[in-house]
């Protein structure tokens, strides 16, 4: 039992080592979420279970269906990691408390149910309930995932077009403009042209030496 104790302890630990900030960022995003974002318990009741109706028909929170899972993962991973001997154990922990908490995600229904009561008045809404009940409305909901999915692919291939043809344009403007650059440079060089006298005297026939005279044979003294 006090091993079992110690290595829960160690756990904790390991899970605050691993995440410093996280006991400094939710106090204050906590705070914030309760002065920016709508209190569910301050909307009136028959708008806020229309606007509950109407996310559940557009399937604009479904996609939030991961976050226990999620969270519940990286709890198993942090604790396994501190206390890989218990691992069987803090699995099936895990599990347990996370499958108690499955009731709160209609907590996460009514804040999100919230924001779109403060967006729209309760006619509003009505409308907007009728026609995701509508075969279009239906279909559109069904469809949306796949046709958005299909938007993100093709702006994707038109951004890499894009950067395609903008970097050759950029490539070829370049050099251009280095070859002007260059051709100006060229053009703006000095010309050393000789002067008169240098001119003069490199133009001069070049004269070979005088030659000298042949010098005579000394005289024979006489015998």
């Amino acid at each position: 039992m006090n091993r079992l104790l110690a290595s829960v302890v160690i756990g904790l630990a390991a899970f605050q080592m691993v995440h410093p900030a996280f006991a400094q960022s939710t106090a204050p995003a906590a705070a914030s979420a309760k002065q920016n974002f709508p209190d569910p318990a301050k909307v009136d009741p028959a708008k806020l279970e229309l606007a509950k109706q109407l996310i559940k028909l557009n399937g604009s929170s479904r996609e939030f269906d991961v976050i226990l899972p999620n969270i519940a993962d990286q709890a198993k991973t942090t604790f396994i990691r501190a206390n890989p001997q218990m691992q069987l154990g803090i699995i099936d922990v895990v599990d347990k408390i996370a499958l108690s908490m499955v009731d709160r995600r209609a907590e996460l229904d009514d804040r999100l149910a919230a924001v779109w009561a403060q967006s729209f008045d309760q006619d509003e809404l009505q409308k907007l309930v009728d026609f995701y009940q509508s075969p279009l409305g239906k279909k559109f909901s069904d469809a949306q995932p796949n046709v958005i999915g299909t938007q993100v692919r093709v702006a994707q291939l038109w951004a890499q077009q894009i950067s395609e043809d903008m970097t050759k344009q950029i490539a070829a403007q370049l050099k251009t403009a280095v070859a002007s650059e260059a051709k100006q440079l060229e053009g703006a060089q000095p010309s050393f042209a000789p002067d008169a006298d240098t001119d003069a005297s490199a133009s001069a026939p070049v004269e070979a030496p005088a030659a000298k005279p042949a010098r005579k044979p000394a005289a024979k003294p006489a015998k």
